[in-house]
C-alpha cells in the first residue's frame, strides 16, 4: 500500500475529518506530524513486541472511552466514540510511519493471531500498512457529523485514492467519465437513503419513546380496569429515595373519569423560574418558603429518559433543590415535568404534608360522577351512610369498607355480569382487583358523597434496602390512589389493601439479589460520574497524561537509525517473491530480443508478442517447440524433470548461437524491463 499511496492523501484525509467534526485544532497538528515523515531522516527501531504493547494501549483507550461515553450519553455515545476514532488510533499510525519497519503485523491488532505468528518464520508473518485503513477510518468518523461539503470531499478523496491504482491501459477520459458517473449515481442515491433514514429514525424514535420508554402522560391515564390478563410487574429499580418514612410519590393527577380512562381537563403547564439565590439549581413553587411549619426533606435519585420526564414528588412539595435542568414546568394538578436535564439526577425535595402548595382548589369537575356509575355509587353512599358523616369520618369509613370486604390481586376473572360496567363488577361481585380499581372506586364514591377528589398516579415508597440504607422503588411499585379535599387541603387517601406490596414481592425471582447488586454498582458509578466537579468531568483526560508520558519516555530511549533514501530500505525488508519457472532458459531469448529493441506491450502475452515480430526465424517450429517447453516448465504442476530441463537449456543455448546473428537490432535500443 505504501507504494500506491498518493502524496499528502493521508494528511488531507485527517484534515477532512477535522473539518467535518469541527476539530481542526486537533487535526492540523496530526496531519503535519504525519506528513513530516517524508522529510525527517531518523526512524525508531521498534520490535514487534513493542508494536503489540502499543496496539494493546490503543485498545485499552478505545474500550475505556466506549464505556465512559455509553454510560454518559447512552446510545448516542457510540456516535461520539466513532467520531473520535482517528485520534485514538493516531498514535499507532504515527509510530508506524516513524519506524524502520513501516508496517505492522496483523497479529498486533488481532490478539488471537499472536500465538500462531510466534511459531512462524519472519518472512511468513502477514504484515499490513495501516495508512489506507486509517484513511477509511477518517472518512467513517467524518460521516457522523455530515456537515456541508461532505459528499464533495469524500468524492475527491476517493477519486484521488483510486487514481493511484487505476489500470494503466485505460484511457484517462474513459476513467474520469466512469468516476463522475459513479459519483453522480452515488450522490443521488445518498440523497434518497438520507431521506429514508430520516423517516425510519422518526418512526423508531416515536415507537421507542412513546411505547417503551414513555414517561407518565400528564394529560390522561388509561387504566387496566376491565382487563382480565395478569399485569406484568418488573423488578427494575427506578428510584432510590432517602426518606424518613414510607410515603407516596406522585407524578400526575387527573380529575375526569371517562370509560376506564382518567383525564386532566383544562390542563396547561406554567414555566418555573429557578431561584436566583444560592444554592444553585433550586426551584421554588411558593414565594415564601422560610420558616415553613413541619417542613420535611427527602432525596430522590433516578435516571431520566433523554433528560426529560415527570418528577416523582410527595404531596405538599414547595421546593426542589439540586435539580440541574434548563426547564421546569408544573400544572394545576401538582404534576411537575423537566426538560434538558442530565440523564441522571439526584434532587432534594422540601415538602409539608399539611399544605398542598402545587394543587389548586377543587372545581366542579372534581365532583363529577359518570352517569353509568352514579346509581351504584349512590346506593353504596346510602349503605355506608356517608352523607351523614364528616369528610374525615367518610374517608375512614370507605377505607375500612375496602379493607374488610375486598382483596388485592393482579389477575381477575372474566365478568359474569355483562350488564354492569367493569367498575360495577368490581364493587358488586368480584370485590378484588389492583390499585387502579381501588383508587377509581374511592375517588368516585367520595364524589358521590359530595367530597372533591382526584385520581393520583405515581409510586409507593415502602421497600427499605438494608444493603443500600435507603428506600428502593421498583417498577412494580407503581401505584394509584386518591386525593381528597378536606378542610381546605388535599390529602392522600390510599384504600388499596396494605398487603398488596407483599403479594407482589412474593413473585420476585431468586436471582433478583444479583440484579440488585449490579444495579447498585451501576448506580454508584453513575452518581460519581455525574457529580458536579470539574476534576471529575475531565478524569479521562487526566488518566491519559501518565500513559502518554510513559509512552514518550519509552520511545525516547529507543535507538534511532538514519533513514535510507528513497524506498531502498523498504525493498530490502520485503521478502523475495518467488514463482514457478522464474529460472526458465527461454527468458534468455526474450531478454535478447528486448535488448535489440523489440518492445513488448504492457499486458501483452508472450505468445502474441512472438507472433507479431517480423522476422521469419521467430516463426519456426523449432522456436515454437522451445516455447511449449517453457510453458510446461512455467505452468505445469508436474514441471520438467532434470533430464528434460537440461535438454531444454541446451536447446535454448544452441538456438541463440545459431540465430542471434540473423536478428537485426532496432534503433535506438529499448531499455524496457520484461513483464513476465
Amino acid at each position: 500500500m505504501q507504494k500506491t499511496l498518493p502524496p499528502f492523501l493521508l494528511g488531507i484525509s485527517i484534515l477532512f475529518w477535522g473539518w467535518q467534526s469541527q476539530l481542526l485544532f486537533l487535526a492540523i497538528p496530526m496531519a503535519i506530524l504525519i506528513e513530516m515523515a517524508r522529510w525527517v531522516e531518523w526512524r525508531w527501531d521498534l520490535s514487534d513486541k513493542e508494536f503489540n504493547r502499543l496496539s494493546d494501549l490503543t485498545s485499552f483507550l478505545w474500550v475505556g472511552l466506549a464505556i465512559y461515553l455509553f454510560s454518559r450519553e447512552s446510545i448516542h455515545g457510540l456516535f461520539t466514540l466513532l467520531n473520535w476514532l482517528p485520534p485514538l488510533f493516531f498514535l499507532l499510525l504515527a509510530t508506524q510511519q516513524y519506524s524502520t519497519v513501516g508496517s505492522i503485523r496483523v497479529s498486533s491488532i488481532l490478539v488471537s493471531m499472536r500465538r500462531m505468528d510466534d511459531k512462524k518464520q519472519p518472512q511468513d508473518i502477514l504484515r499490513i500498512n495501516i495508512c489506507y485503513p486509517y484513511i477509511m477510518l477518517c472518512l467513517l468518523a467524518a460521516s457522523t457529523e455530515r456537515n456541508s461539503g461532505f459528499f464533495i470531499g469524500i468524492f475527491c478523496l476517493m477519486g484521488w485514492s483510486l487514481w493511484a491504482i487505476r489500470p494503466i491501459h485505460y484511457e484517462r477520459k474513459r476513467w474520469f467519465a466512469v468516476l463522475f458517473l459513479v459519483g453522480g449515481i452515488g450522490f443521488l442515491g445518498q440523497l434518497g437513503l438520507y431521506q429514508l433514514q430520516q423517516e425510519i429514525e422518526k418512526l423508531v424514535i416515536q415507537w421507542f419513546e412513546y411505547e417503551l420508554l414513555a414517561d407518565r402522560d400528564p394529560y390522561r391515564q388509561t387504566t387496566a380496569i376491565g382487563d382480565i390478563q395478569g399485569l406484568k410487574q418488573s423488578e427494575q429499580i427506578l428510584l432510590r429515595v432517602d426518606a424518613p418514612y414510607p410515603l407516596l410519590l406522585r407524578e400526575a393527577s387527573y380529575n375526569v373519569y371517562i370509560d376506564t380512562t382518567w383525564r386532566a381537563q383544562f390542563l396547561s403547564f406554567s414555566k418555573l423560574e429557578p431561584n436566583p439565590n444560592p444554592p444553585k439549581h433550586t426551584w421554588t413553587f411558593t414565594p415564601v418558603v422560610e420558616n415553613v411549619p413541619r417542613a420535611e426533606k427527602l432525596q430522590v435519585a433516578r435516571y431520566m429518559n433523554y433528560g426529560k420526564g415527570m418528577l416523582a414528588l410527595p404531596l405538599g412539595t414547595f421546593a426542589i433543590a439540586q435539580l440541574p435542568a434548563l426547564l421546569v414546568e408544573y400544572n394545576r394538578y401538582g404534576a411537575v415535568r423537566v426538560s434538558d436535564a442530565p440523564e441522571w439526577v439526584n434532587y432534594r425535595v422540601n415538602f409539608n404534608t399539611q399544605h398542598s402548595t402545587l394543587d389548586t382548589p377543587p372545581t366542579d369537575n372534581d365532583l363529577i360522577v359518570p352517569a353509568t356509575e352514579a346509581p351504584l355509587l349512590k346506593q353504596l353512599v346510602a349503605q355506608l351512610q356517608l352523607e351523614q358523616q364528616t369528610p374525615t369520618e367518610a374517608i375512614n369509613t370507605v377505607t375500612r369498607y375496602f379493607t374488610n370486604h375486598y382483596r388485592y390481586t393482579l389477575k381477575r376473572e372474566a365478568s359474569q355480569h355483562p350488564e354492569v360496567s367493569a367498575l360495577g363488577d368490581f364493587l358488586l361481585y368480584q370485590q378484588q382487583g389492583h390499585c387502579e380499581y381501588f383508587a377509581t372506586a374511592t375517588a368516585l364514591l367520595l364524589r358521590a358523597a359530595n367530597i372533591p377528589t382526584r385520581y393520583a398516579a405515581g409510586f409507593a415508597v415502602e421497600e427499605y434496602s438494608d444493603f443500600e440504607k435507603r428506600y428502593v422503588v421498583r417498577q412494580r411499585h407503581a401505584h394509584a390512589w386518591t386525593l381528597a379535599y378536606i378542610n381546605g387541603q388535599w390529602i392522600d387517601v390510599d384504600t388499596t389493601p396494605a398487603d398488596w406490596s407483599t403479594l407482589e414481592a412474593e413473585q420476585t425471582p431468586w436471582w433478583q439479589t444479583l440484579n440488585d447488586v449490579g444495579s447498585w454498582i451501576w448506580f454508584q458509578f453513575t452518581a460519581w460520574r455525574w457529580q458536579e466537579s470539574s476534576d471529575n468531568e475531565h478524569w479521562f483526560v487526566w488518566l491519559l497524561i501518565p500513559l502518554f508520558i510513559l509512552l514518550i519516555w519509552r520511545l525516547a530511549i529507543k535507538n534511532r537509525v538514519k533513514r535510507q533514501t528513497g524506498n531502498a530500505h523498504l525493498l530490502q525488508q520485503l521478502p523475495a517473491v518467488h514463482y514457478q519457472g522464474e529460472d526458465s532458459a527461454f527468458y534468455q531469448i526474450t531478454e535478447h530480443l528486448q535488448q535489440l529493441g523489440y518492445e513488448r506491450a504492457c499486458g501483452e502475452t508472450l505468445q502474441t508478442w512472438l507472433n507479431r515480430l517480423p522476422y521469419p526465424v521467430l516463426q519456426t517450429a523449432e522456436l515454437q517447440a522451445l516455447f511449449q517447453l517453457h510453458q510446461r516448465y512455467r505452468f505445469d504442476p508436474q514441471r520438467l524433470n532434470t533430464e528434460e530441463k537440461q535438454q531444454f537449456t541446451t536447446a535454448v543455448a544452441q538456438w541463440l548461437q545459431h540465430y542471434q546473428t540473423q536478428l537485426i537490432p532496432l534503433s535506438p535500443p529499448s531499455t524496457n524491463i520484461d513483464a513476465r
